[in-house]
């Protein structure tokens, strides 16, 4: 279905005389991960309006996505697979707010822990994306500053008794640092079998 309208729209392009041959496939690309955006994105805003917490959906995935690009962690096989599993995520940190059991202790435990583990394990690659030497000390750096900020606006929430900021921080750290131990796992198994 994406890569029809992909097309379309390279055609549509190409009508204009935007596109030519030597450049078509990296327009079918852009576009089909600009469809994708935007459904994630329609998806993550329908899922804080079902949930009722648009603003939190909206924070929470503002501190997770800078950290996530730059630390990596576990990845679909499939764009379909990464799909659902991101909906269902955001579905969850947004049930745990929407039930509201944690409390601000626990959050920043549970944030502490996982930031070290954050710290330690950042970036963690992928089969289909390895990095060289000179990436892991750019993405290391990387996520290790997004991570000290955001650790920054977690304080900053807890002083200020912010418990949405607390929360939504904790829940990012928390579903990234599953993310990194997963890849982690994932990346050994599939070095032992090599």
């Amino acid at each position: 279905m994406l890569q029809k309208v992909s097309c379309a729209i390279v055609k549509r392009f190409e009508l204009f005389g935007l596109v030519n041959d030597e450049n078509r496939e990296i327009y079918l690309f852009g576009s089909h991960q600009l469809l994708m955006l935007l459904i994630n994105l329609i998806s993550m805003i329908f899922i804080g309006i079902l949930f009722h917490q648009t603003a939190q959906c909206l924070l929470y995935m503002a501190l997770f996505v800078p950290l996530r690009t730059f630390a990596g962690g576990y990845h679909a096989c499939s764009s379909r697979k990464c799909y659902v599993y991101s909906m269902l995520c955001i579905a969850a940190a947004m049930l745990i707010i929407k039930l509201d059991f944690l409390n601000l202790a626990i959050c920043y435990g549970a944030a502490a822990f996982c930031g070290a583990i954050i710290f330690k394990l950042a970036p963690v690659e992928d089969k289909n994306k390895p990095l060289d030497d000179v990436e892991i000390i750019h993405y290391r750096v990387r996520s290790q500053v997004v991570l000290v900020i955001e650790g920054l606006f977690l304080i900053a929430s807890l002083t200020l008794k912010w418990k949405t900021g607390v929360v939504c921080t904790t829940l990012a750290f928390l579903t990234l640092c599953l993310m990194l131990v997963v890849g982690t796992i994932k990346n050994s198994k599939l070095k032992v079998k090599s």
